[in-house]
């Protein structure tokens, strides 16, 4: 059955610019656009945060919704024609349209690869399970249907820092790393990763190449908030990157979804109230030809 989405866009008029969007089903939850709206005043795509005067949009009754959240915060809210919506759509296809180099869909990578990727890593922002699991806390998934053997996942975050999932190969390839990062540290400078390995983190859209902004705009690919928005990046373990594949990619989803799901289950196994290790098969949503993996932790060491 075809449904027909809605799109908020919250456009600055006096700056010309787009400060924030989200994209729903056909029925609005209610407030749904004051939260959005707020995201865009304290995280906007561009600019620093700001709180602007007034705002207007179209329909009274949206104007009473967000009056209520707005006022109280000194903005106020009108409803009347949106003067500047002709200059609104002409900035959308500009920004849809501009081409630039940097894209999620190079090489053999797919929209619909890319579309699960978000909606994976949206399931692991939401979750936020660097808020409980610390980064020496690592996880085996097992791998064995795609040739990869029992990868190794780190949860980064629990440090307020570099939000997501570190992946390596193997445990040992995560201890050199340890290793390394320790003595860096303890050097004042950490010189690129000794290893090969998939970085998961969350960046803000501002930081994003503009490009890569406007490709999650063009097709609605799902991101939790503005500062939420998944960056996958392969070190060469000699200080620089790699083309990212689609197996990348693939890898990052399964342990996305995967370590998400997982984590939560077992609240207490990261909180040192249950004995591990624990292995359990966690069935899967977005990865297509892959309905579920078996994750351990602790990793199994030897």
């Amino acid at each position: 059955r075809l449904h027909r989405p809605t799109l908020a866009v919250w456009y600055d008029e006096g700056n010309a610019s787009i400060l924030g969007q989200e994209l729903y089903g056909p029925t609005v939850p209610p407030y749904a656009l004051a939260h959005t709206l707020l995201q865009s005043f304290y995280a906007p795509l561009e600019g620093e945060p700001r709180l602007p005067a007034s705002v207007r949009v179209e329909e009274p009754r949206l104007a009473a919704e967000l009056a209520d959240a707005l006022e109280p915060l000194g903005v106020s809210v009108e409803a009347g024609p949106l003067r500047a919506i002709g200059e609104l759509m002409r900035s959308l296809e500009s920004f849809l349209s501009t081409s630039n180099d940097a894209s999620y869909l190079d090489g053999e990578v797919t929209q619909a690869q890319i579309s699960s990727f978000f909606s994976s890593t949206a399931t692991l922002r939401r979750a936020a399970s660097w808020t409980f699991v610390s980064e020496g806390q690592v996880l085996g998934l097992d791998l064995d249907r795609w040739g990869l053997g029992r990868v190794c996942v780190s949860v980064v975050g629990d440090r307020g820092y570099e939000r997501g999932l570190l992946i390596f190969r193997e445990l040992d390839d995560y201890l050199q790393y340890f290793r390394h990062a320790a003595m860096s540290e303890l050097d004042g400078a950490l010189v690129g990763a000794p290893v090969e390995m998939l970085s998961l983190l969350f960046e803000h859209g501002a930081e994003l190449e503009p490009s890569l902004r406007r490709e999650v705009f063009k097709y609605g690919w799902e991101v939790v908030g503005p500062e939420d928005y998944p960056l996958l990046l392969r070190s060469d373990g000699d200080g620089g990157s790699l083309e990212l594949s689609a197996e990348d990619y693939r890898v990052a989803t399964v342990c996305a979804e995967a370590v998400a799901l997982f984590c939560e289950r077992h609240h207490r196994l990261f909180c040192g109230e249950e004995r591990g290790p624990v292995r359990e098969r966690i069935p899967l949503e977005h990865v297509d030809g892959l309905e579920s993996v078996y994750v351990v932790a602790p990793h199994p060491v030897g």
